[in-house]
C-alpha cells in the first residue's frame, strides 16, 4: 500500500531511473512506465511486458540452488537434505527446482525435503520446522527465509547436524555448523543495472546475473568441509562460470529479438 502512494510521486518528479525490488512491483510499474516515458523503470525478480522503459533484473535462481544442492549433496551421509522456505514465491521455486538438479547431479540417491511456512519473520517458526525435518533423518538443511532461517541454523546446531546459510554469509550464527552459504549479492545486482542506464545500455529486457557477475556464489567452507569435496565443489564452479560465459551473449540477443 506504501509503495502504491510513494512511487507514483517519484515517477512525477521524473526521475531518471527508478528501481522497484521486488516482483512485487510488476503491476505497479508496469501501469506507471506508459504515462512517464522520461523514466526508466526495474524491477529487481519482476517480468518485462515490451514496453520501452521497463525492464526486470534477476538473479539466476535456478544456478543459486544448483550451487546449494552441490554442496548437500557431497556432504551428506543420510541422502536427505531440508530446505525450509518462508514465502511461496517464483524466484524460490526455481531455487529448488535449481537445488534438485545440483543434487542428483552428485548424488543420485540424495533426496529433498521442502516445508512452507508463510513466514519470514518467526525464528522460533524457522526452528520448529527445521526440527521436524531433522526428525526425519535430514543431516544437511538450508532455507530461504530470512530472519525465520536463523531459526532453522539454530536448529541444525542443536541437533548436532550441518546447516547451508542463505543471502549472506552466516557462517558467525553457527561456526560448526554452517559449512557454507550460498549468496545473493543485491548491491551488486543494483549497481549492474545503474552502470547499464549510465552507459546507455540499459534494455527494456529481463537481465539474469549470475557466478560470472559476482551476483551469485557460496563462500568457503572455513574448514568445515573436506578439502578434497571443496576442491571439487570449485571445479564445479569454474564450469559453470564457462557455461554461463557462452551462453550469456546469445540469451541477450534472443531477448532483444522477442523485445521488438
Amino acid at each position: 500500500e506504501e509503495a502504491e502512494k510513494i512511487v507514483p510521486k517519484l515517477a512525477e518528479k521524473e526521475f531518471d531511473l527508478i528501481i522497484g525490488h521486488s516482483y512485487e512491483y510488476t503491476k505497479l510499474l508496469r501501469k506507471l512506465a506508459p504515462l512517464h516515458p522520461k523514466t526508466f523503470f526495474c524491477i529487481t525478480g519482476g517480468e518485462t511486458s515490451r514496453l520501452p522503459n521497463l525492464c526486470s533484473v534477476n538473479f539466476k535462481n535456478e544456478q543459486y540452488g544448483y550451487l546449494i544442492g552441490v554442496v548437500a549433496g557431497l556432504n551428506t551421509s543420510t541422502n536427505k537434505i531440508g530446505i525450509v522456505v518462508g514465502e511461496k514465491i517464483p524466484s524460490v521455486e526455481k531455487i529448488i527446482i535449481g537445488l534438485r538438479k545440483g543434487l542428483k547431479s552428485v548424488n543420485p540417491k540424495a533426496d529433498l525435503t521442502g516445508s512452507y511456512m508463510d513466514d519470514l519473520s518467526d525464528s522460533a517458526k524457522g526452528r520448529e520446522a527445521a526440527i521436524e525435518q531433522i526428525n526425519t533423518g535430514v543431516d544437511i538443511i538450508t532455507h530461504f527465509a530470512d530472519i525465520s532461517g536463523i531459526g532453522v541454523i539454530k536448529a541444525a546446531e542443536e541437533s548436532d547436524i550441518s546447516a547451508i546459510g542463505a543471502l549472506s554469509d552466516q557462517h558467525e550464527l553457527a561456526p560448526t555448523t554452517v559449512i557454507s552459504s550460498g549468496i545473493q549479492d543485491l548491491s551488486q545486482l543494483i549497481f549492474l543495472v545503474c552502470e547499464h542506464y549510465y552507459d546507455h545500455s540499459l534494455e527494456p529486457i529481463a537481465y539474469y546475473y549470475g557466478l560470472k557477475d559476482q551476483v551469485i556464489d557460496i563462500t568457503p567452507g572455513y574448514g568445515n568441509i573436506d578439502p578434497t569435496t571443496e576442491t571439487r565443489i570449485n571445479r564445479i564452479k569454474a564450469k559453470l562460470v564457462e557455461m554461463e560465459s557462452s551462453k550469456k551473449e546469445e540469451e541477450v540477443e534472443n531477448q532483444r529479438k522477442f523485445s521488438n
